[in-house]
């Protein structure tokens, strides 16, 4: 699989069928929306895969109100990555990688 050019590739496994990646703009996740910065993302895999991970992610309101609750409680110099969401389906990480304004995030669809 290729590696994502945007969010954060380094924590996609290689046993990941698909993941996407992208920024996000840290003040609208706050407000409740999804902030994505739409010539920042990137989804890898195969086609079935990808369109997997999309659907889940788009269908999933939980991975939003947790990107909410992380995004409120996170300082933008914050360069750790962490684990803001995970089910038997997907897991979601997210940093702001210390850009005072950004949050860089990967979501992996588990299992082959």
């Amino acid at each position: 699989m290729d590696k994502l050019r945007y969010g954060l590739p380094d924590v996609v496994p290689d046993s990941a069928p698909a993941a996407w990646g992208g920024r996000l703009i840290h003040d609208e996740v706050i407000a409740g929306g999804r902030g994505i910065v739409f010539d920042r993302t990137d989804c890898v895999g195969s086609p079935e895969a990808r369109a997997r991970l999309i659907a889940y992610l788009n269908h999933t309101p939980a991975i939003d109100a947790a990107m909410v609750e992380y995004a409120r409680g996170v300082n933008g110099s914050v360069t750790a990555k962490t684990v803001v969401y995970t089910d038997d389906v997907v897991i979601v990480v997210a940093s702001p990688n210390g850009s005072y304004g950004y949050l860089y995030v990967a979501a992996c669809l588990k299992g082959a």
